[in-house]
C-alpha cells in the first residue's frame, strides 16, 4: 500500500481519460495497460470535467465501496488533505497526508514536497483563457496546453501531449508529479472517424481508449522510474440512455468510470 514514505521515493503519473465510460474502457483492447493491472468500476465525483477534476485534485478520487484498497475510500484514502472534516478516520488507511492549511491541491502539495509538477491539458476547460478552470491548472509549476495542437478534433493530440511530457520530464532531476488530461476519449471521439464510426456510436469512444493504450508505452517511458500510476476518468457520456447524449445533465451512467492503479519500476 501507498504510504508517506513514497514521497521522494516514487514519481507519480495521474492520467484522466476525459469522458470515458467504464464499459467503453472494458470493451477496448488494452494489452499494454493490462500488463500492469485490471481496470475496476468506480464512481466519479461529478458528471462533468471542471468539478470532477477539482474534487480529484483535492484527493476525492473515484471510488467503489464494494472494492478494497486503492479503489475504496472507506478502506483507503490515497491522498488526504488533513483537517477536522476527516477526523476521526474510523480505521481508514491514508496514503499521503497533505497539510490542508498549506497545500491547496495535489500539484501544490507535491510541489511543496519538492516535486517537479507537470500539468498537460486536453479539453477546453484547461485553456488558460478560461479563468473558471484555474482551480485545475493554477498550481502546476510547468503547465502546457496548446489549443492549436491539442483539442477534441485533432487525432494527433495525444502524440503532442506525450512529446511535451518527455520534454518537460528531462528539465531537471527532481521527482515528478505528472498530470495528463486525454482529449481523444471526449466527444466527438475523433479516433473513431478513422474506422468509419460516428460520434454517437460508443465504439468511437472505444477506439479512443485503444489509441491511448497504443500510446501508453511511449507515455510511461517518458516518466522516470519508479512511478506510481493512476489511470481513471472524470465522468462518462450518455449514448441514448433516457434520451440523453454526452453529459448535459447528471445521470447515473455518467459516474461509472474505470480506474486502474499500479506501480511501475
Amino acid at each position: 500500500m501507498l504510504n508517506q514514505s513514497y514521497l521522494g521515493k516514487y514519481n507519480f503519473l495521474f492520467v484522466v481519460l476525459d469522458s470515458c465510460r467504464y464499459d467503453s474502457f472494458k470493451e477496448a483492447h488494452t494489452p499494454n495497460i493490462d500488463r500492469y493491472g485490471e481496470a475496476r468500476l468506480t464512481n466519479a465525483p461529478a458528471y462533468f470535467t471542471l468539478p470532477s477534476h477539482a474534487a480529484m485534485f483535492r484527493g476525492n478520487l473515484p471510488s467503489n465501496p464494494k472494492l478494497k484498497g486503492y479503489y475504496n475510500r472507506r478502506d483507503f484514502i490515497m491522498f488526504r488533505f488533513g483537517g477536522n472534516m476527516l477526523n476521526p478516520l474510523h480505521g481508514r488507511k491514508v496514503g499521503i497526508d497533505f497539510d490542508a492549511s498549506q497545500a491547496a491541491d495535489l500539484p501544490d502539495g507535491f510541489r511543496q514536497a519538492g516535486y517537479h509538477t507537470i500539468g498537460i491539458g486536453g479539453v477546453h476547460w484547461f485553456h488558460p483563457a478560461y479563468k473558471t478552470g484555474k482551480c485545475i491548472y493554477y498550481f502546476f509549476e510547468d503547465y502546457w496546453y496548446k489549443e492549436e495542437l491539442v483539442n477534441v478534433d485533432n487525432p494527433e493530440s495525444l502524440k503532442h501531449q506525450v512529446a511535451k511530457i518527455g520534454e518537460l520530464c528531462v528539465k531537471d532531476k527532481r521527482k515528478k508529479f505528472v498530470f495528463l488530461n486525454v482529449s481523444v476519449t471526449h466527444i466527438p471521439y475523433v479516433i473513431g472517424r478513422k474506422f468509419g464510426l460516428k460520434a454517437g456510436d460508443r465504439r468511437s469512444q472505444v477506439k479512443g481508449v485503444e489509441h491511448f493504450d497504443e500510446m501508453f508505452p511511449q507515455l510511461i517511458a517518458k516518466v522516470p522510474k519508479p512511478v506510481f500510476v493512476i489511470i481513471t476518468a472524470d465522468h462518462g457520456d450518455c449514448f441514448g440512455e433516457d434520451g440523453l447524449w454526452g453529459h448535459p445533465q447528471d445521470h447515473p451512467i455518467l459516474h461509472k468510470v474505470p480506474m486502474v492503479v499500479f506501480e511501475a519500476k
